[in-house]
């Protein structure tokens, strides 16, 4: 089985990926909106670009982050968003009280 190295960058609303190893005069990049969608968009694309079957028994893609941070604070936000939570990160978070402030109103 061959594997394709493949890096994914945040860019904006989208993960755009460079794979490695494609023949030089062909397209080597795609992009996805999700983790998932750039991965899958990896694979048909090196199909595409191979002409073979996209069998997963045939060939894998090795996606990787181009910054591990970004991509942890990505799966953060997705894991929050999935769970229904309305604020994307834990926190400690006290209501304002403007009378304790010394604003009154």
């Amino acid at each position: 089985m061959t594997t394709h190295k493949a890096t994914a960058e945040r860019q904006g609303r989208f993960w755009v990926v460079s794979i490695d190893g494609l023949p030089e005069a062909e397209q080597n990049v795609t992009q996805g909106l999700t983790w998932t969608e750039a991965h899958e968009n990896a694979r048909e694309l090196v199909s595409l670009v191979l002409d073979i079957e996209d069998d997963p028994a045939a060939y894998t893609v090795d996606l990787v982050p181009a910054d591990p941070a970004m991509f942890e604070v990505a799966s953060h936000l997705r894991r929050y968003r999935n769970n229904g939570h309305s604020h994307p990160f834990p926190c400690d978070c006290v209501p304002l009280d403007p009378a304790r402030m010394g604003i009154g109103y």
